[in-house]
């Protein structure tokens, strides 16, 4: 699981935590604006999620925007696991 640093976790689930790679929520919350007009484009049908990963990933360097996504990821599996 991916936490923010702020979070104290109990150590029977210390082994499930990974401590080198937290998450930077300041990073998704920069990028909040893109990540809706995203989201909104591909619910209204304009482009699929498909498209927009592959014109992601047609980049060679990673984009603010890739880097948002991935740490929205990590709070959602995480948040997943924890439910």
């Amino acid at each position: 699981m991916h936490l923010s640093p702020s979070i104290v976790v109990d150590p029977p689930l210390m082994s499930m935590v990974d401590p080198k790679t937290p998450v930077d929520v300041g990073h998704a919350a920069r990028h909040a604006d893109e990540l809706l007009r995203m989201a909104t484009s591909i619910r209204s049908g304009r482009v699929t999620a498909s498209a927009v990963l592959k014109r992601l990933s047609a980049f060679p360097r990673v984009t603010g925007l890739a880097v948002a996504l991935r740490e929205v990821s990590r709070i959602e599996h995480s948040t997943f696991m924890l439910i």
